[in-house]
């Protein structure tokens, strides 16, 4: 059963082309790697599926309203507190107090709750901005660079992460430079360059052809 379609999408901005032909069908439950350089049309991609950018032809299908994105530029209020940023998103997706504290032990900032987050470095803002996304087990959660800017106990937690939402049947999307980090848990992989899809394959195949 796939949770999501993506038929001939193109997306130019000012008649110059960024990305397409896509054509993909993504299977609820996987694990889809998106792997590319820089400029080969990661990011809009996913910002053409949560409509944040709008795209010249083609047609997305969703069989789900579920949806979340983590940015790759964490964007909460500068001004307000950690816990105050999250409550936010707590209250419109009806998630209580306590799951929220949890969560926040979950990801070891705890003891950040009360701190501001523009005075938060880079890779805890990258935290917060994955915490959000996960809140309330969306049924699909696409990540952009979720690892840029965190160190090895970050990636290590977010692998966690990946793991349990895997185990709750959420369905990822993930943009990513290296494939390595993605072998761990991607089911299929699209690859991408210069905005033109190359190929979209299993992991068993992706190892086979490309001698991952």
């Amino acid at each position: 059963m796939t949770i999501l379609e993506i038929h001939d999408l193109i997306i130019k901005i000012d008649k110059h082309f960024i990305l397409g032909p896509i054509n993909i069908a993504i299977k609820k439950n996987s694990v889809i790697g998106i792997i590319g350089e820089n400029g080969s049309g990661k990011s809009s991609l996913l910002y053409a599926i949560t409509k944040l950018l709008p795209y010249s032809h083609g047609q997305i299908y969703f069989k789900t309203k579920d949806i979340r994105f983590a940015f790759q530029q964490a964007i909460f209020y500068p001004n307000k507190s950690v816990i105050e940023n999250l409550r936010i998103f707590s209250k419109l997706r009806l998630v209580s107090e306590i799951e929220l504290l949890n969560v926040l032990i979950y990801f070891e900032i705890e003891e950040l709750k009360n701190i501001q987050f523009k005075k938060l470095s880079e890779g805890n803002k990258k935290r917060l901005e994955i915490i959000q996304a996960i809140l309330s087990k969306p049924e699909l959660v696409l990540f952009d660079e979720p690892t840029a800017n965190i160190d090895e106990k970050g990636i290590f937690l977010f692998n966690q992460i990946i793991e349990k939402l895997k185990e709750d049947n959420v369905t990822i999307l993930i943009t990513n430079h290296y494939p390595k980090e993605l072998l761990k848990y991607c089911t299929e992989f699209l690859i991408l360059k210069n905005g033109k899809q190359i190929d979209f394959l299993s992991k068993t195949d992706f190892i086979q052809k490309y001698d991952a």
